[in-house]
């Protein structure tokens, strides 16, 4: 016996898959727990107009340790990818699978410390190829993130009240003791709440939406007063905002979202599919220098399973068995990886890891593991990276 597939490595591993049921005649706006958002719209699912319900299945791979038990890789056609994210999103009714005959929208959660959101895009994973490796096409143009903040922010930014005029002792409060005669000044000069004042010559202050009605009416005239500087950019915060959420509502064509199932800490990526199946959010690499490497492995029966997994980005590729050696191909020179090889010899599986720079050998030591201990081990080996 030999294995040949690297399922045979794997197959003690499965993905908690999270099952939701639906009307598939409705706009269906669904969240994973780890923070993918898809959204369905109406009679989307072929075939499913006679149904009153259809069960979506969906999983999500946030971390190199579930990708790499999954499998799952960064590669289209030869090409690095980098991943912000990837799922496998599936729909039946009784138990049989059952097909897109809309676009569906799937959001990807990009963590804001990354700001870095250009030319993600979405792909469609393919697994029909001879190594068993999974390869992406793109299966939309990339589109442009829009954070979580933003789509709460523009009901937060402002004051229930604005004040249109201030006494001396409001402006200390405000300002302390120096400051405030240009407060007062200021006040007095704006002039939204000239108008403001004018009509409720009584009031200290005056609801936003009245202040926000005033300002837009006379926003193109304005000069560069309090009003200007102060309340235009959260005004432009408020359109941002509402240009959002008309993006997504249409995309959902006629469901609306409901704002707290976006989390404010993370940048959204907005991605389509036409189909089910394997779906991704990842964008080509720029690295100039590249070449093929291969590396010495050994002896070996039957298949090997070899990753190469980058230290500063989110990207794992797969490689192929030559002989003694794994090829990896179109690999940027100098970066820094850890090497992640599984074979099979003399009835036994063995691993072997090392974490080094592209364009030197590494020295794969290799030790017998239970099939049990390999989550355990590859976990341990990517929670150093991550």
């Amino acid at each position: 016996f030999y294995p040949t597939n690297e399922t045979y490595f794997y197959d003690n591993w499965k993905k908690e898959e999270q099952t939701y049921t639906i009307n598939p005649a409705q706009s269906n706006i669904l969240k994973g727990k780890e923070g993918t958002i898809i959204i369905l719209p109406p009679n989307a699912i072929c075939g499913a107009e006679d149904y009153f319900s259809v069960q979506i299945h969906l999983e999500e791979y946030y971390n190199r340790g579930d990708m790499l038990l999954a499998r799952l890789t960064t590669s289209s056609n030869n090409q690095m990818l980098e991943t912000a994210g990837m799922v496998n999103l599936t729909a039946t009714h009784k138990g049989e699978p059952l097909t897109l005959c809309k676009k569906a929208t799937v959001l990807f959660p990009k963590k804001q410390n990354s700001n870095d959101t250009i030319g993600f895009q979405g792909f469609e994973g393919n697994w029909e190829n001879p190594h068993g490796n999974i390869d992406w096409d793109a299966s939309s143009p990339p589109f442009s993130a829009f954070s979580g903040a933003d789509y709460l922010g523009g009901e937060r930014d402002l004051p229930n009240y604005v004040t249109i005029r201030c006494g001396l002792r409001c402006d200390n409060w405000v300002f302390g003791n120096s400051g405030s005669w240009s407060y007062k000044k200021n006040l007095r000069k704006d002039e939204v709440k000239q108008r403001l004042r004018k009509r409720f010559w009584f009031k200290t202050s005056v609801p936003t939406a009245l202040y926000a009605e005033t300002y837009e009416g006379i926003k193109d005239k304005m000069k560069d007063t309090m009003s200007a500087s102060l309340y235009y950019p959260i005004w432009i915060s408020r359109m941002n905002t509402q240009r959002i959420r008309q993006n997504l509502d249409s995309l959902s064509n006629g469901g609306e979202i409901d704002p707290y199932f976006l989390e404010q800490t993370s940048n959204y990526l907005i991605t389509q599919v036409s189909s089910f199946g394997p779906i991704n959010c990842d964008r080509f690499t720029s690295y100039d220098n590249k070449k093929d490497f291969t590396f010495q492995i050994g002896e070996s029966e039957g298949t090997v399973s070899s990753r190469l997994v980058f230290n500063n980005i989110n990207s794992i590729l797969p490689g192929t068995k030559e002989g003694k050696r794994v090829k990896f191909k179109n690999i940027p020179v100098g970066e820094t990886v850890t090497i992640i090889v599984i074979k099979y010899l003399k009835g036994q599986i063995q691993l072997a890891t090392e974490k080094f720079q592209l364009g030197k050998e590494p020295s794969l030591r290799f030790q017998t593991i239970e099939k049990s201990k390999l989550e355990e081990t590859i976990r341990s080996v990517v929670g150093s990276i991550d």
